[in-house]
């Protein structure tokens, strides 16, 4: 018999086990009420005692058989344990059986066959017993046979013609009771494998639904709750008032994108789960994560704790995560900032809760990247201030406000200026001056980036019209800028529309403005390039630094980050380093502009090394429109320089 077979075969004998337990009591009352009447009637005279004394013991014995029936613990015995309980019950069915007929042939009353008390004890009694015994087939063939076979043979020998008769029908009566329980047999059986296959179809159905739920609050990739779990939690631990502290993080890869564009979405994949597996370490610390989405990982940790606390427990967890790098690439490493708020103090809601961490987080990746920021006060204040600048950038007339400032790029060969940068300037009637790193990561989260860039280019070329010399102007651009096939075009037409030719306007660009599409952002800037504007790789040096850009692209100019430059009057590697860039540079035949020239010992270490051409405070800060155009008006460079 197949392993399917057997255990079906098992659900039945345990269905038919449990429904003979629920009527052994009807049985064992119906044979104790049968046998009082018998003793009681007319059939006993002169034997009641006897008879008394059998039901008294019979009672007692059903007491005693009932406490182990009910006892008997059906859903958890083996198929073999049911097996054996139906043939103990066919056995006692024996015992009970054999001595009914005792007593009913001890009763019987002579040559003139027994009384009709008799009859009406054994009728009824195998009747009712069989019926009752029929969840147990083969326990109700033995009462038919061991009952009925010797009383209908008794009264064959011994009866009178009218008894003879009655044996005959008591025989007919027992090949009904053995069709009747052939057939309840049947459709018992049949009923029970219905309802086993119906408690697997609802199994298999809840196992789905269960699957399906833990789906929809998981997510595939790290196996950690996602954020429809991380959130009802939220909400679960808020609704708990006051009586439940904890702290919720908002934790944020600093690494993952560049890692993900640089090394393969495989390589991505690989960071997350690694971080993920990270989180989880700490669950027996107190702490409980979930992915978010993308890059980002909520994190609640348990505990009442103060501030300094709280930064701690942070900042070992984001030691661990910093631990974790690739597997085949070493020097690639988690780097995470984290974001911080306490419940109750720092947000009676979890949605203020989960707004403050989120400010703490962007707070942190501002000012302290790689670090864990708790939320304060002074966060708070430049929360509120960061929403009224979102809400006036929002406003229509808020690009006609924008001003621009000139940072200039000096030939210290001849210490005149070869190029004005324009810098986006902005003073609100509300906010006064608001600067250039409030509103510029405002503007590029809500894809304000590309008017922004429009206005500032229109800004530009109309004070460059001005100009009594014919210096370049460069405008910086964003991923918006480059990712947006109308952005382009209008730019283009900016440029065409300028009153200055292509080849006076210089285009910027940093590492990350690529990062998001290189191949769009390479093919937006050859559009661009060939208009006849310059194209210049700003911030060389400031992240990863990969050469294919400078390969790839049609850059025109590098300029070199302040990082490289401020250790190069004392670090001999730092100066062969910028020598190196410099004659890779040569070779491919692009400008060189060095960035953030604060002192003249600077000036004196890269002009002895080749750098002719920088940028930096050491020459002049930013300058008014007005200034910079007086500026050039004296061709003053020269005692800039000096």
């Amino acid at each position: 018999m197949s392993q399917p077979r057997m255990r079906l075969s098992e659900k039945v004998a345990r269905a038919r086990l449990s429904e003979y337990r629920a009527r052994v009591p009807v049985l064992y009352a119906l044979l104790i009420f049968n046998m009082a009447f018998l003793s009681l009637s007319d059939a006993a005279a002169g034997r009641r005692a006897v008879c008394l004394g059998a039901t008294a013991f019979f009672a007692i014995f059903a007491i005693i058989r009932l406490g182990r029936w009910r006892r008997l613990p059906v859903d958890s015995l083996t198929h073999a344990d049911i097996r054996s309980e139906l043939r103990r019950a066919s056995v006692m069915v024996c015992v009970l059986g054999l001595g009914g007929l005792a007593l009913a042939l001890w009763l019987y009353p002579g040559v003139t066959g027994p009384s009709e008390p008799v009859n009406a004890f054994v009728g009824l009694t195998i009747a009712s017993v069989v019926y009752l015994l029929s969840p147990a087939p083969a326990t109700a063939y033995t009462a038919i046979c061991l009952i009925m076979g010797p009383y209908c043979l008794a009264m064959l020998i011994y009866g009178d013609d009218d008894q003879r008769l009655l044996a005959c029908n008591f025989a007919a009566l027992a090949g009904v009771l053995f069709f009747a329980v052939r057939i309840y047999v049947r459709e018992f059986t049949r009923a029970a494998i219905d309802a086993h296959r119906a408690r697997r179809r609802a199994d298999v159905a809840h196992d789905l639904y269960r699957r399906n739920s833990e789906l929809a609050r998981t997510d595939p990739l790290t196996g950690l709750p996602n954020r429809r779990s991380f959130f009802d939690r939220l909400e679960r631990l808020a609704a708990g008032g006051g009586e439940t502290h904890f702290a919720l993080g908002v934790l944020d890869l600093d690494t993952f994108k560049a890692v993900n564009d640089m090394f393969g979405h495989a390589a991505g994949d690989e960071l997350l789960r690694g971080v993920a597996d990270r989180l989880l370490a700490h669950g027996d610390r107190g702490v409980w994560a979930a992915r978010l989405g993308g890059d980002e990982f909520g994190v609640i940790f348990f505990g009442d704790s103060s501030d300094e606390e709280l930064a701690l427990r942070a900042s070992r967890l984001l030691d661990d995560v910093r631990a974790f790098s690739l597997a085949d690439r070493a020097e690639v490493r988690a780097e995470a900032s984290l974001g911080l708020a306490a419940w109750p103090r720092h947000g009676d809601s979890a949605t203020a809760l989960f707004e403050h961490a989120d400010c703490a987080l962007y707070h942190a990746k501002e000012t302290r990247r790689g670090a864990a920021v708790v939320f304060t006060a002074e966060i708070d204040a430049g929360l509120r201030r960061r929403r009224m600048i979102e809400r006036r950038l929002r406003q229509v007339e808020f690009f006609d406000r924008i001003d621009v400032a000139f940072h200039p790029i000096v030939d210290v060969r001849s210490g005149r200026i070869v190029c004005l940068e324009a810098l986006a300037r902005w003073t609100d009637e509300e906010l006064g001056v608001v600067r250039p790193d409030e509103f510029i990561p405002v503007c590029e989260q809500n894809n304000l980036m590309a008017p922004l860039t429009l206005a500032v280019m229109r800004r530009a070329f109309a004070q460059a019209r001005g100009w009594s010399a014919p210096t370049r102007v460069a405008i910086n651009l964003s991923a918006q800028d480059l990712g947006s096939d109308r952005a382009v075009l209008d730019m283009i037409a900016a440029i065409r529309s300028a009153g200055l030719g292509p080849d006076r306007v210089t285009l910027e660009i940093t590492e990350t403005t690529l990062i998001a599409n290189f191949d769009r952002a390479a093919r937006a800037l050859t559009t661009l390039k060939a208009l006849g504007a310059r194209i210049a790789l700003d911030d060389f040096g400031n992240g990863y630094s990969a050469l294919r850009y400078v390969r790839a692209l049609p850059l025109d100019e590098i300029k070199i980050d302040k990082s490289l430059t401020e250790d190069v009057v004392g670090d001999a590697r730092a100066r062969k380093l910028l020598q190196s860039i410099l004659a890779l540079c040569i070779n491919l035949d692009i400008d060189v502009v060095v960035e953030g020239v604060e002192t003249e010992r600077q000036v004196e270490a890269l002009r002895g090394i080749g750098c002719l051409r920088m940028q930096g405070y050491y020459f002049t800060k930013p300058l008014a429109a007005p200034d910079a155009a007086a500026l050039i008006a004296r061709e003053s460079a020269p005692a800039i320089a000096g």
